[in-house]
């Protein structure tokens, strides 16, 4: 994780390999904010799974909306983020311009919030499960996605 000219954080990004290739051929989990929140908060559950994926070799996706919140809500438990995005087998997933369309019209089912939106797009695409304290919303998005409580 690298601080930004505008004073966030951003880890580096790792999504120039197209989906079904690399990391993602062997799956992993989505960790929305509430799970990053939790893991910066040294949650055994959150961080027994990341250490499973790490294990394993599955791959622990952030996406960048979700980072951005976690960062702001627990700044003085940066440092386990910054940690998490140094993993090898984490990867930033960055809303590109290329997801516009896709992120945006799962927006009015995830109420507006972009960052649910994002998880969702991710976590569908790969075929990856969620890591989420919003399971309800999550499903509300997308049934069809495996989501375990954070």
């Amino acid at each position: 994780m690298t601080k930004r000219a505008d004073g966030g954080f951003g880890c580096s990004s790792r999504d120039d390999a197209a989906p079904d290739v690399g990391l993602d051929a062997l799956g992993g989990w989505v960790l929305d904010v509430g799970a990053l929140v939790a893991f910066a908060r040294s949650d055994m559950f959150v961080s027994a799974l990341v250490a499973s994926c790490r294990r394993r070799g599955q791959t622990v996706l952030i996406c960048d909306t979700s980072l951005a919140v976690a960062v702001q809500a627990v700044p003085e438990q940066h440092d386990r983020l910054v940690k998490l995005c140094q993993e090898p087998n984490t990867w930033l997933a960055k809303l590109a311009a290329a997801d516009n369309d896709a992120v945006a019209a799962l927006l009015p089912a995830a109420s507006g919030d972009i960052g649910l939106a994002h998880v969702v797009y991710e976590a569908a695409r790969r075929g990856y499960a969620v890591l989420s304290d919003r399971r309800a919303s999550v499903l509300a998005i997308d049934g069809s996605l495996l989501v375990e409580a954070a």
